[in-house]
C-alpha cells in the first residue's frame, strides 16, 4: 500500500464524521475540547510555580539538595546499594582541590619571597614556616639550605656580619662546619649561637693554630697552641692561658707549670736552653720567693730567695770554680749585699757586704784557724 495515499484516506474519512455529526453533537464535543484545554493549562501553570521557587532557593540548599540526591542509593541488579557514579565524582574533585591546597603550602617560590621574622624566604614550606630547602635573606646577611620548622638544619651555607658559615645546622642554633672571618682566621668544629663551642681546630692568617675546646666563643679547657716562635700545650680559662702546661719558646726556653691570666705563675720549672734551670714559685714568668737555680754550664747553683728572677734576700750560692768557693748570707738584686760569709781558697771573710764587695770590718780566718781583722771600704783594704 502508499503510506500517503492510506493517509489521506483517514483525513477523508474524519472529515465525513464530523459532517455527519448533528448541531448538539458538535457542541458537546466542542465543549469538551474546552474543558481539556483549560484543564492544561492549571497543571502547566503549577508546574512553573515550582521550578521557580526551586530556582529562589539558596545556593546552600541547593548544594544540600542534590547532595542528598546524589547520595541516594539506587538498586543493582544483584539487590545491592551502589551510590551514584557522580560521588566518586566529587570525591575526586575534592581530592585534586586539597591536593593543589597541599602543594602550595609546601612550595613558595617566584620573584615575590615571603616575609619572615628577620627576613625574606624563598623555598619550601610546611604549616607556614620554611621547611625543606630554600635561602632567607636578612639585613646583614643570608642563609642557603636546609630548614625544619622555620629553622636552620641540615645541611646549608650563612653568612653574617662578614662571617661564613659552612656545615651542618642543628636545631636550638648548633652548629657544625667552618666558620671562615674577615681576618683570615678559619674555625673548624662545633658551634653554638655562633661562637665556637666545644673542640674545635682554628688556623689563623700568620700560619699559628689552635687546637682544643671552646665554650661561647672562647678557649676553655685543654687545648693546644702552635705559631712560629711557641708552643703552648695546657689548659685555658676564658680564652686566656690558665692552669698547668708546657710552654715551649724556640731558641729560649722550656717552661712546665702553673699558669694565671696568661702569665707563668705558679709552682714550675724553667728551662734555658743555654743550660739554666731555675725552679721554685714564679710570677709573670720570674722567681719569687724561695727557688733555686742551676747553672749547667758551670754547675754553680744558688738556694734561697728570688725577687724578680734573681737572687734577693738571704741565700747560699755554690761556687764549682775560681778561688772562690760559697757565700752564705744577704743578697740584693743579684748582689752580696749585707751581712754574710764568704768562703775562699785562703779561708773565710765574714762581716759587711756591699754591692759584692766586702765593706766596713771584715773577720778574716785563714786555713789554720788564725783570725785577722781588716777593715775594707768597697772592696779596698784599708791600712
Amino acid at each position: 500500500m502508499n503510506p500517503i495515499n492510506h493517509i489521506k484516506n483517514q483525513n477523508s474519512s474524519i472529515f465525513n464524521q464530523w459532517a455527519s455529526l448533528t448541531i448538539s453533537d458538535k457542541l458537546i464535543v466542542a465543549i469538551a475540547l474546552v474543558v481539556f484545554g483549560l484543564f492544561s493549562y492549571i497543571i502547566g501553570t503549577l508546574k512553573l510555580r515550582k521550578e521557580t521557587k526551586i530556582e529562589k532557593s539558596s545556593p546552600d540548599e541547593l548544594s544540600n539538595q542534590k547532595i542528598q540526591d546524589i547520595a541516594k542509593p539506587i538498586q543493582t541488579e544483584n539487590g545491592e546499594n551502589k551510590q551514584k557514579d557522580s560521588t566518586s565524582k566529587v570525591d575526586e574533585s575534592k581530592i585534586n582541590t586539597s591536593t593543589e591546597k597541599t602543594k602550595s603550602q609546601l612550595t613558595h617560590t617566584g620573584e615575590q619571597p615571603l616575609l619572615i621574622e628577620g627576613g625574606s624566604y624563598i623555598g619550601e614550606l610546611l604549616d607556614g614556616k620554611p621547611h625543606g630547602k630554600g635561602s632567607v635573606k636578612f639585613e646583614n646577611g643570608t642563609y642557603t639550605g636546609e630548614f625544619a620548622n622555620g629553622e636552620f638544619c641540615g645541611e646549608g651555607e650563612y653568612i653574617i656580619n662578614d662571617i661564613h658559615y659552612k656545615g651542618t645546622f642543628k636545631v636550638g642554633n648548633h652548629f657544625l662546619g667552618v666558620a671562615e672571618y674577615k681576618d683570615g682566621k678559619k674555625i673548624e668544629g662545633e658551634f653554638f649561637d655562633g661562637d665556637a663551642n666545644g673542640y674545635c681546630v682554628v688556623k689563623n692568617k700568620n700560619g699559628s693554630t689552635f687546637e682544643g675546646i671552646f665554650k661561647a666563643g672562647n678557649r676553655n679547657g685543654k687545648g693546644t697552641y702552635t705559631s712560629s716562635t711557641i708552643t703552648y700545650e695546657g689548659y685555658y680559662l676564658n680564652d686566656k692561658q690558665h692552669g698547668e702546661a708546657i710552654l715551649t719558646h724556640v731558641n729560649n726556653f722550656v717552661y712546665k707549670g702553673m699558669f694565671i691570666e696568661d702569665q707563668m705563675t705558679g709552682k714550675g720549672i724553667k728551662t734555658y736552653t743555654i743550660g739554666r734551670v731555675e725552679e721554685g714559685c714564679f710570677l709573670d714568668g720570674y722567681l719569687i720567693g724561695e727557688g733555686n737555680i742551676q747553672y749547667e754550664w758551670n754547675e754553680n747553683t744558688y738556694k734561697g730567695g728570688f725577687l724578680n728572677g734573681v737572687p734577693h734576700g738571704k741565700g747560699v750560692y755554690h761556687y764549682t770554680t775560681g778561688k772562690w768557693k760559697k757565700y752564705d748570707g744577704e743578697w740584693l738584686h743579684a748582689m752580696k749585699h749585707g751581712v754574710g760569709t764568704l768562703y775562699t781558697d785562703e779561708g773565710t771573710y765574714e762581716g759587711e757586704f756591699h754591692k759584692d764587695k766586702m765593706h766596713n770590718q771584715i773577720k778574716f780566718t785563714d786555713l789554720n784557724g788564725n783570725v785577722i781583722n781588716q777593715i775594707y771600704n768597697k772592696g779596698v783594704l784599708q791600712k
